[in-house]
Protein backbone atom coordinates (compact mmCIF):
# COMPACT_ATOMS: atom_id res chain seq x y z
CA UNK A 1 0.00 0.00 0.00
CA UNK A 2 1.75 3.80 -0.80
CA UNK A 3 0.19 6.71 1.15
CA UNK A 4 0.25 9.32 -0.93
CA UNK A 5 0.45 13.01 0.46
CA UNK A 6 -0.84 15.73 -0.84
CA UNK A 7 0.71 19.39 1.02
CA UNK A 8 -2.03 22.30 0.63
CA UNK A 9 -0.53 25.42 0.45
CA UNK A 10 -1.46 27.45 3.95
CA UNK A 11 -4.53 29.49 3.89
CA UNK A 12 -3.10 33.01 4.81
CA UNK A 13 -2.34 35.91 3.02
CA UNK A 14 -0.47 39.19 3.83
CA UNK A 15 -2.36 42.11 3.04
CA UNK A 16 -1.31 45.33 1.55
CA UNK A 17 -0.33 46.84 5.21
CA UNK A 18 1.70 43.71 6.07
CA UNK A 19 -0.98 42.02 8.21
CA UNK A 20 -1.10 38.51 7.81
CA UNK A 21 -4.50 37.31 7.36
CA UNK A 22 -6.64 33.92 6.85
CA UNK A 23 -7.29 33.78 3.25
CA UNK A 24 -10.32 35.02 2.26
CA UNK A 25 -11.59 36.36 5.10
CA UNK A 26 -10.59 39.79 7.44
CA UNK A 27 -9.79 37.58 10.70
CA UNK A 28 -5.66 37.97 11.41
CA UNK A 29 -3.44 35.22 11.67
CA UNK A 30 -2.97 36.54 15.66
CA UNK A 31 -6.10 36.40 16.80
CA UNK A 32 -6.75 33.07 15.80
CA UNK A 33 -3.16 32.01 17.51
CA UNK A 34 -3.83 34.82 20.42
CA UNK A 35 -7.59 32.65 20.96
CA UNK A 36 -5.41 29.06 21.57
CA UNK A 37 -3.03 30.35 23.62
CA UNK A 38 -5.70 32.03 26.11
CA UNK A 39 -7.26 28.53 26.17
CA UNK A 40 -9.63 28.44 23.46
CA UNK A 41 -10.20 24.86 21.64
CA UNK A 42 -10.32 24.68 17.83
CA UNK A 43 -13.45 24.63 18.40
CA UNK A 44 -14.64 27.55 20.35
CA UNK A 45 -12.64 30.00 17.76
CA UNK A 46 -14.42 28.48 14.68
CA UNK A 47 -17.70 29.57 16.46
CA UNK A 48 -16.35 33.14 17.45
CA UNK A 49 -15.13 33.42 13.81
CA UNK A 50 -17.63 31.41 11.38
CA UNK A 51 -15.33 32.50 8.24
CA UNK A 52 -12.52 30.05 9.37
CA UNK A 53 -12.31 26.67 8.71
CA UNK A 54 -11.89 23.81 11.76
CA UNK A 55 -9.62 22.34 9.95
CA UNK A 56 -7.35 25.12 9.33
CA UNK A 57 -7.98 25.95 12.84
CA UNK A 58 -6.05 22.81 14.22
CA UNK A 59 -3.32 23.55 12.21
CA UNK A 60 -2.66 26.63 13.41
CA UNK A 61 -2.57 25.83 16.66
CA UNK A 62 -0.66 22.74 16.01
CA UNK A 63 2.10 25.09 14.29
CA UNK A 64 1.51 26.94 17.43
CA UNK A 65 2.78 24.41 19.85
CA UNK A 66 5.18 22.91 17.66
CA UNK A 67 7.02 26.52 17.61
CA UNK A 68 6.50 26.80 21.34
CA UNK A 69 8.22 24.34 21.92
CA UNK A 70 10.99 24.33 19.21
CA UNK A 71 11.65 27.57 21.13
CA UNK A 72 11.52 26.69 24.80
CA UNK A 73 12.63 23.15 24.76
CA UNK A 74 16.45 23.78 24.04
CA UNK A 75 16.14 26.43 27.26
CA UNK A 76 14.36 24.32 29.20
CA UNK A 77 17.31 21.60 28.60
CA UNK A 78 20.22 24.15 28.97
CA UNK A 79 19.01 25.18 32.86
CA UNK A 80 18.27 21.01 33.29
CA UNK A 81 22.06 20.88 32.35
CA UNK A 82 23.05 23.81 34.44
CA UNK A 83 21.35 22.34 37.47
CA UNK A 84 23.45 19.00 37.28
Amino acid sequence: MTLAIALEPTPIETDSDGVVRVAKTRVTLDTVVTAFLEGCTPEEIAEQYPSLQLPDIYIWSLVTILDIEMRFIPILQNASIRQT
